[in-house]
């Protein structure tokens, strides 16, 4: 690219967003970059046009400027994106709300566990866990009986970055469910699954009260040999959780119980699900697809 075509940084918000209408591909795209910095609601509006771009690139770059650059004055944009008819528009205002800490956002996310897309469904269901809002577990717990098995992993998953004993127990009822064999949807619970609840338990031990503690480590130890032969190195896990349990509980025993009733012993709705998906450990930023008119 030549120097003429380079970016300056100095441009104010009005050149910038003309330059998104520039003719050199290479131009646009890193005008889109240099917007998504600004984090102005003006810039926003500006990159959300961008992704309906017949370009797979420049659509891509102004995803990642969104998300990138999400704040909060955005919040109403993003939510309006979630009723757009493409599902790649809709995803990306998902991840967008998802790195915004803000209260106003989990509202958003906990209608876009209804959205038509799986994928948004997930994103949705992983951006509720960042934001530790315990007014979300209850549609969590729903998204738990989605007909995907990707939603259903993401919303298990999301429980463990929620402090909060609802979230706590409902863990512990999926947990105690797959110990006891319960078909989990059409297949019984695959020990992939019994494993990866107990990893979102172990992300609550430091947070859980004596009461909830106490129902982890009693659920935990269902998982002790003679399940070793079954589960492979699994017990690792169980062993490691129901020590972090039992190490808390001993540094609270002359704590008062909390006066309520004990936790459920099992989760209130049925969980059809069978496998995990698999989960990019990259900047959640969707795929674009074919352009969408």
């Amino acid at each position: 690219m030549s120097e003429a075509l380079a970016i300056d940084t100095s441009l104010d918000l009005e050149q910038l967003m003309r330059e998104l209408d520039h003719p050199e591909l290479s131009l646009r795209i890193r005008a889109a970059v240099e917007l998504g910095k600004r984090k102005e609601t003006r810039a926003t509006h500006a990159l959300v046009r961008v992704l309906a771009s017949d370009s797979e690139q420049l659509r891509a770059s102004a995803a990642r400027a969104l998300v990138r650059g999400a704040h909060a004055e955005a919040i109403p944009l993003f939510h309006e994106m979630l009723i757009a008819e493409s599902d790649y528009i809709r995803e990306v205002a998902v991840f967008a709300l998802s790195q915004i800490r803000d209260p106003r956002a989990v509202a958003p996310l906990c209608g876009a566990l209804a959205d038509s897309s799986p994928a948004v469904r997930g994103a949705a269901a992983e951006g509720l866990g960042k934001l530790d809002d315990p007014r979300a577990v209850k549609f969590l717990r729903r998204a738990l009986t989605d007909g995907d098995t990707s939603v259903i992993w993401c919303a298990m998953k999301a429980l463990g970055g929620i402090r909060c004993p609802q979230a706590v127990r409902t863990l512990c009822g999926l947990l105690e469910q797959a110990s006891n064999g319960v078909p989990v949807g059409t297949e019984p619970p695959t020990a992939e699954w019994r494993v990866a609840v107990a990893q979102a338990l172990e992300q609550q031990v430091e947070h859980a009260d004596a009461l909830d503690l106490r129902t982890m480590a009693r659920v935990l130890r269902r998982f002790l040999p003679p399940w070793w032969i079954e589960v492979g190195t699994a017990p690792g896990v169980f062993r490691r959780v129901l020590r972090k349990a039992e190490a808390r509980l001993s540094d609270r025993t002359r704590l008062p119980l909390p006066s309520r009733a004990p936790p459920p012993s099992g989760p209130e709705l049925p969980i059809p699900l069978d496998r995990a998906p698999d989960v990019s450990e990259n900047l959640p930023i969707p795929t674009p697809g074919p352009h969408t008119a």
